[in-house]
């Protein structure tokens, strides 16, 4: 396993961030890669969640390898690859019908992951965003869909 001090600096620089919510409302897709995922329509969410990305990204320094490292990180949520465009397309209609209500996350925590190979990816930590008096005041009421309520480091 690579060094891994940075889990600190970035721990640190979690704490001064407000947990936040990000809503789940839009259906999108990529071509190429023939991708299907939901995001938000809020321009809000999008640059807190952006926020969060580019403080992580600035706390890292040169100590890791952030990948699809990009000037603007499109949270979302992959719904599937397809193997032809007009597949991609039919399964976007579909999806469509599928999320028609939006789901709200609360984005509490950040997942540090390592790749493993071509395809599996490790769990190093789980590092919490602001205190947990935040997160109590912010967890009143809101859905949370499974476990997905954390943004990912991949180093």
């Amino acid at each position: 396993m690579e060094n891994t001090d940075f889990i600190d600096r970035v721990a640190n620089r979690l704490e001064t961030i407000s947990p936040f919510i990000f809503t789940l409302n839009r259906i999108n897709s990529i071509n190429p890669p023939r991708v299907v995922f939901l995001t938000s329509y809020d321009q809000v969410e999008l640059e807190l969640f952006n926020n969060l990305y580019n403080d992580v990204r600035q706390s890292l320094e040169t100590s890791t390898r952030m990948v699809y490292e990009r000037e603007v990180y499109k949270p979302h949520l992959t719904l599937g690859f397809f193997p032809t465009k007009p597949r991609m397309k039919e399964a976007k209609s579909h999806y469509k019908e599928v999320f028609d209500n939006p789901i709200p996350l609360i984005i509490r925590e950040v997942e540090v992951t390592q790749k493993m190979g071509d395809q599996q990816w490790r769990t190093i930590t789980h590092l919490k965003i602001g205190s947990q008096e935040e997160l109590s005041r912010l967890s009143n009421g809101i859905y949370c869909f499974g476990e997905n309520n954390r943004a990912s480091i991949l180093a």
